[in-house]
């Protein structure tokens, strides 16, 4: 199933309009977001802003290099980028 994940504290409707490839599914919580993900499989793109985004992009990560699946294509905030990116250099994970 391809679908996508918008992660953010709290979503306003233009957080949404400014991604042009939705529709997107919301998760506020971390939570949320991982039960997604175990219930539905991985994500084809995924958006992580807020308090708990970090702590989602290493759950996928772990999760990707686990199940010896790419990555999915990303957006986020810069420290997610940053930490996305160095997990990706690291060999941690295969991109999109």
């Amino acid at each position: 199933m391809s679908y996508k994940i918008f992660m953010k504290d709290k979503v306003y409707p233009w957080d949404i309009a400014n991604h042009k490839e939705g529709p997107w599914h919301i998760a506020n919580s971390l939570e949320e977001f991982t039960g997604y993900i175990k219930n539905f499989g991985i994500p084809s793109s995924i958006s992580l802003f807020g308090t708990f985004a970090t702590e989602a992009a290493s759950f996928l990560i772990d999760l990707c290099r686990d199940m010896g699946v790419k990555f999915p294509s990303y957006h986020g905030s810069r420290d997610v980028l940053d930490y996305i990116n160095d997990a990706r250099s690291r060999g941690y994970i295969r991109a999109y």
